[in-house]
């Protein structure tokens, strides 16, 4: 996490810099790879980005997995191969001999330059203006076509929608791909983050109210686990911590919950792609971004003037102690 944050304060230098070698790397791959009939998608960013990027592909072409080809980070790997995506990461470097040009690429990085470099070296005739697409806010956005995009308010897979099919998806609600299971479960998540990781305590009390009456599960990522039994430690009602031995097996078994609660986190999108009803807590995150987009969800935030502080990704240090983590007395709201 550290050298990421690095990489993205330096990106306007390190994108200067690398400029020779990614038109280096273009001219020397046109000469010796051919030309793929399908289309390249570079996702850098988080499962959740990844997860939200392939509803919008699924929406509107229903072949997507072998229509496009994807380059995705190592952390987004679990997501591409539960739905069978053709895919390669960043860090295989063999990339740059080993896959093709593409006909068309569509870089979904929405501020950082060292992506769009990154995207042309793999496009067929990039300096033709037609083959790249990016999003404007890109700082080399200007580099290929560039879409209008809005970092504050439209949802990120309508965002998708609107750069890869020239789409103007707007709020919809996902239906649900499985029978519920009748399951209500708590997915914890969000631990990374100082805006989003609550106190044990402060998640004890809002699952000590929520749907008091039904059974409940609860999950987490296994680095989460500690954590998790702490919170469970705290709360008064029944709890049943359920382990997974697989990514697999988490997905398959959220998509048939009936509800879930969660923090702003990968654990959320994954349930808006099934369609299940999830009440989300939010802090520091783009409510309207990031939202939950089954029917029947609902959000837990607090309304702070600095609400919502992070932006591209980047959250800021917090001059009032993460008060947006403090929701005692605040009530669930239906996501309109």
């Amino acid at each position: 996490m550290g050298l990421r944050n690095l990489i993205k304060r330096l990106d306007i230098v390190l994108s200067i810099l690398f400029i020779p070698f990614a038109l280096l790397f273009y001219f020397a791959r046109t000469l010796c790879t051919s030309t793929s009939q399908q289309s390249l998608v570079v996702r850098p960013g988080g499962m959740g980005d990844l997860i939200l990027l392939t509803l919008a592909l699924e929406l509107y072409d229903p072949n997507f997995r072998e229509n496009y080809f994807f380059i995705i980070e190592t952390r987004s790997e679990p997501w591409a191969r539960f739905l069978n995506l053709k895919y390669s990461v960043y860090t295989d470097y063999r990339n740059f001999w080993k896959l093709p040009r593409f006909k068309k690429t569509y870089n979904t990085e929405q501020r950082y330059g060292l992506a769009a470099l990154y995207s042309a070296i793999f496009t067929d005739r990039v300096f033709s203006g037609k083959t790249l697409f990016q999003f404007e806010s890109n700082r080399f956005g200007f580099w290929g076509k560039s879409v209008p995009y809005d970092a504050c308010t439209t949802p990120e897979t309508s965002s998708f929608a609107k750069l890869i099919f020239d789409k103007n998806l707007g709020d919809f609600n996902t239906l649900r791909t499985a029978p519920s299971n009748s399951q209500f479960v708590f997915f914890l998540g969000g631990t990374f983050s100082l805006g989003r990781n609550l106190d044990a305590q402060e998640w004890a009390d809002i699952i000590q109210a929520w749907n008091a009456d039904k059974p409940l599960i609860a999950i987490s990522a296994p680095e989460e686990k500690a954590k998790l039994k702490e919170i469970v430690s705290l709360c008064k009602r029944k709890i049943t911590i359920q382990e997974f031995p697989n990514f697999n097996e988490v997905a398959v078994f959220l998509r048939g919950c009936e509800k879930v609660l969660t923090v702003d986190s990968g654990a959320l999108h994954l349930c808006s792609y099934f369609g299940v009803s999830t009440d989300s807590v939010f802090t520091n995150g783009r409510f309207l971004k990031w939202k939950p987009l089954a029917g029947r969800s609902r959000v837990l935030k607090t309304e702070l003037p600095c609400q919502s502080c992070v932006l591209f990704g980047h959250e800021p240090p917090c001059k009032i102690n993460y008060q947006c983590n403090h929701l005692k007395g605040i009530q669930w709201k239906p996501v309109s």
